[in-house]
């Protein structure tokens, strides 16, 4: 573990000094960074998890799951691009690798924090069945939530929110059971989510044909997205004023050329719009409407 020489200082979360506002702990949206009590968060997260997956679990649990040592190399190869010794354990210490992880954590950069944590989450979740009730997913959301971090895992990728609404609303229309619906709707989680080389036009796409693939659904005949609806707004049950919004963000497609600068919030409001569309054509749907 990295040294850490700060005094001791007490900080709780709506205890009685934060309560009183004496000495307040941040509660506004972190977007853009993370602040150290955060990053203190999420090593604690991370050291848990680790515990759990190869200190806890039976020897039957790690000859399926795999051993530390095999976790390790992969961290070196895989996240950190070090050369690795496949037939030894020589310089993947386990205690020297929580220090790298540690380190990295406490000090580098933001979006190198939560790359880690990413792929970290997703080796963690591989063992899922030895960890108890709790998802590494879940585990990290609860910190950032708790930690007012403008970040979520949603669908295995961390991505940035404003508002926990927006997570609910997006992972249910990515899990219709449809699934050309929600294999739209995972690539344009993905699109919006890739911190090396997001693709916010591509992701825009993905949301209106997710749309249009749940119109098909509720139609049942695939028709271009127009075309569907303007008939959904002769189906009983359905509120026209609703299909006319959606009618007005269709005309935004012909804008998505290939040299178009579609910006982040805009990739964003296209999302959860959409996947307010589809959980409402799916309750439609569900109620016999």
């Amino acid at each position: 573990m990295p040294k850490d020489n700060t005094p001791f200082k007490v900080q709780i979360r709506k205890g009685f000094s934060d309560r009183n506002g004496i000495k307040p702990v941040n509660t506004r949206l972190q977007l853009g960074g993370l602040d150290k009590r955060t990053r203190i968060s999420l090593l604690n997260a991370i050291n848990w998890l680790y515990d759990e997956a190869f200190h806890k679990i039976s020897s039957v649990a790690v000859a399926s799951g795999g051993t530390s040592t095999e976790f390790w190399v992969q961290v070196l190869r895989d996240v950190y691009g070090k050369p690795v010794s496949y037939s030894s354990s020589k310089g993947n210490d386990e205690v020297k690798m929580l220090k790298v992880v540690g380190n990295t954590v406490l000090h580098d950069d933001y979006d190198d924090v939560l790359t880690l944590i990413e792929y970290m989450a997703a080796q963690f979740a591989e063992k899922d069945r030895y960890l108890g009730s709790l998802h590494p997913y879940e585990l990290f959301n609860a910190v950032f939530e708790k930690e007012y971090a403008g970040y979520r895992f949603l669908d295995g990728n961390i991505v940035q929110i404003t508002d926990d609404n927006e997570i609910r609303e997006i992972g249910e229309a990515a899990d219709t059971g449809f699934a050309a619906v929600d294999a739209h709707m995972q690539n344009a989680i993905g699109l919006l989510s890739n911190r090396s080389v997001p693709d916010y036009e591509n992701s825009a796409r993905e949301s209106m044909a997710a749309a249009e693939a749940m119109c098909g659904r509720a139609l049942g005949a695939d028709l271009p997205l127009a075309d569907a609806l303007r008939m959904l707004k002769t189906m009983p049950g359905i509120q026209p004023v609703f299909v006319s919004a959606m009618e007005a963000l269709d005309g935004f497609v012909p804008l998505l050329t290939a040299d178009a600068d579609v910006s982040f919030e805009e990739a964003r409001f296209l999302l959860v719009t959409c996947a307010g569309f589809i959980n409402y054509l799916k309750g439609i749907m569900s109620h016999g409407r």
